[in-house]
């Protein structure tokens, strides 16, 4: 059997509820597509299997096949239209935001409107108990939207939140 194959079967099998013998279906057929379909037709089975696990509750794995091929997909020569369209609708129902970075695109997870506000915060200097303050929340929940911030935008402090979330036109 084929990656497609193994694919539908997963498909199949996950809308009957038989989730663990759909996860190692579409387990199956990412194995199988990395061995030998295109590039094209591996972000295709990648997508797919992403909306599987993202049905099943299983976001963080989604999100990791989703940026893989959206990263395939934006180095193959012609992609379709196909997948740019399935990409699209995968990135929007993860609320997953594409933006170009030199000759890479960067997928960012999309902020919440309490993280959007934090994130304008913070170049201000004040302190997690003084961005509390000013949006109405305790220190400790500005300091649990500041964690979930460096993780979206990859960033390590402060600092490099503010750059990155620059860069990225959200600030």
């Amino acid at each position: 059997m084929g990656s497609f194959a193994h694919l539908a079967k997963g498909r199949l099998l996950g809308k009957q509820r038989k989730t663990s013998d759909a996860q190692t279906e579409l387990t199956r057929a990412i194995t199988l597509a990395r061995r030998g379909v295109g590039v094209v037709a591996l972000a295709y089975v990648l997508i797919t299997v992403a909306e599987a696990r993202r049905e099943v509750g299983d976001r963080r794995s989604a999100i990791e096949l989703v940026r893989e091929a959206r990263e395939l997909s934006s180095q193959a020569p012609d992609p379709g239209t196909v997948v740019p369209r399935l990409l699209d609708t995968a990135e929007r129902g993860l609320r997953l935001i594409s933006e170009p970075q030199g000759s890479r695109l960067v997928i960012v997870e999309e902020l919440t409107a309490r993280e959007a506000a934090v994130l304008s915060l913070l170049p201000t200097g004040l302190s997690a108990r003084e961005i509390g303050q000013e949006l109405g929340v305790s220190r400790n929940t500005v300091k649990t939207h500041t964690k979930n911030l460096y993780r979206k935008l990859g960033a390590t402090g402060r600092r490099e939140a503010v750059a990155r979330g620059r860069e990225l036109g959200l600030l």
